[in-house]
C-alpha cells in the first residue's frame, strides 16, 4: 500500500508502506478521509517528539470496512465507519472507571503506532462506529476533535446557563463552542485575530466574536454577556495570550480550562490565588463522549462545511503539510482524502 510517512522535522513522503493485517478481533479499514491535527502539524515540524519517526500520523479518520480479522463481527464488513483512534488495555483502574483517555497502556493511532495517513490501518473492532450514509466520510474525521471539545466542557462542570469565552477559534475552539451550545451555555464569547476565524465562530452560534487585539474588546464582551467577567473560560490555544485573555476575564471563583496544552509558558500566579480560579486541565476524551460528538454531527447540529474549509488528496499530503506549517493563516480545518468519498 502507499503511505505518508514522516522522517522528521519538514521530512514526508507519500511511498510504499507494509500493509497492515488485522489480528483477532481487529478490522482492516480503507482510509477516505484523514484530518490534520495541530498536533500533526507540529510533529511534523519538529515542536512535539511525540511522533517517532518513521512515522504514518493521523488519528481523526473515517473509512470503509474491508476485511477483519478471526473474532471480529461480521456486521463489520462493508460498514462506512468513524474510527476511536485511543486503543486502551479496559482492565487499568483508569479504564475500570471509565477514564479511558487515561489508560495506563493508551496508544493512539498516528502517535504511538501506525495511523491512518495511508490506504489502510487496523483498529480494534470496539474502535469502530457506524457512519450514517448521509455523512460524508469528510466530515466523519471530525468526530475525533469534536469529542475533545465536548470532554473540555465537561470538565468545567455545569454549563447550562452559564457565560463562556473560549479563547482561540481554530478546529478545537470552534468545536468546543459546539459543544458549549449544546449543552446550553447562555452566552459565548470567542476570540481569534483571524477575521475569517471569527466569522465562522459567529456562523456557529457566537454571541459576539472579537479579536482581543482590538482596544475595546473588553468592552464588548461585557455588553455581550450582561456582566464584568465570564463563569468559565477555555484556552484552546495554549499561549500565553490566550490563557491571560481566560485568566483575566473569569470571575472570581470561576474556571478557566486548558486544552491547547503542548507546551509550557508563564502563569500570573497572582491572578490565579487572588481571584482564586479553578485552573483545570481537559486531555482527549472518553468513549461516551466520542460517541455523543458522533451524534450530534449525524443530527446535523451544526454546519461541518464551516469548518472543513480544505480537503486534499491524500498523495499530496506531504505539501499539504508543508503549505500549514508555513504558518499560512487561510483556512480553518484541513483533510486528506482519497478517491471513492461519499
Amino acid at each position: 500500500m502507499k503511505a505518508l510517512v514522516y522522517y522528521g522535522p519538514h521530512q514526508m513522503q507519500w511511498e510504499d508502506w507494509l500493509e497492515p493485517q488485522p489480528g483477532p478481533g481487529e478490522a482492516l479499514v480503507r482510509v477516505r478521509a484523514v484530518g490534520i491535527c495541530g498536533s500533526d502539524l507540529r510533529g511534523y515540524t519538529g515542536e512535539s517528539s511525540h511522533r517517532v519517526p518513521p512515522m504514518v500520523m493521523g488519528h481523526e479518520a473515517a473509512g470503509e470496512v474491508i476485511a477483519l480479522g478471526a473474532d471480529a463481527p461480521d456486521k463489520l464488513l462493508g460498514m462506512r465507519a468513524v474510527m476511536r483512534p485511543d486503543l486502551v488495555c479496559g482492565s487499568c483502574d483508569a479504564c475500570r472507571s471509565g477514564h479511558v483517555n487515561h489508560c495506563s497502556r493508551r496508544q493512539l493511532i498516528g502517535v504511538h503506532i501506525q495511523g491512518a495517513m495511508a490506504e489502510f490501518v487496523t483498529l480494534p473492532a470496539g474502535n469502530l462506529l457506524p457512519l450514517p450514509q448521509e455523512v460524508s466520510y469528510a466530515h466523519g474525521s471530525l468526530v475525533e476533535p469534536l469529542a475533545v471539545g465536548l470532554r473540555a466542557i465537561h470538565r468545567a462542570g455545569e454549563i447550562a446557563g452559564r457565560t463562556v469565552l473560549i479563547a482561540g477559534s481554530g478546529p478545537i475552539g470552534l468545536l468546543t463552542l459546539v459543544a458549549a451550545r449544546q449543552l446550553g451555555a447562555r452566552a459565548v464569547v470567542a476570540t481569534d485575530v483571524i477575521p475569517e476565524r471569527l466569522e465562522v465562530a459567529a456562523a456557529l452560534g457566537a454571541d459576539a466574536a472579537l479579536n482581543p487585539t482590538e482596544p475595546d474588546w473588553e468592552e464588548h464582551l461585557v455588553e455581550t454577556i450582561g456582566a464584568e467577567s465570564v463563569d468559565t473560560a477555555f484556552d484552546a490555544v495554549g499561549i500565553p495570550a490566550t490563557l491571560g485573555q481566560c485568566m483575566q476575564m473569569v470571575k472570581t471563583g470561576g474556571a478557566v480550562v486548558a486544552i491547547g496544552g503542548w507546551r509550557s509558558i508563564e502563569l500570573q500566579m497572582n491572578q490565579l490565588v487572588c481571584k482564586e480560579i479553578d485552573l483545570r486541565g481537559t486531555f482527549n476524551y472518553n468513549v461516551e463522549e466520542f460517541e455523543q460528538a458522533l451524534e450530534w454531527l449525524a443530527a446535523g447540529c451544526f454546519d461541518p462545511d464551516l469548518l472543513v474549509t480544505h480537503t486534499y488528496p491524500l498523495y499530496e499530503g506531504a505539501d499539504t503539510f508543508a503549505y500549514m506549517a508555513k504558518k499560512n493563516t487561510e483556512g480553518i480545518k484541513f483533510i486528506l482524502t482519497q478517491e471513492a468519498l461519499g
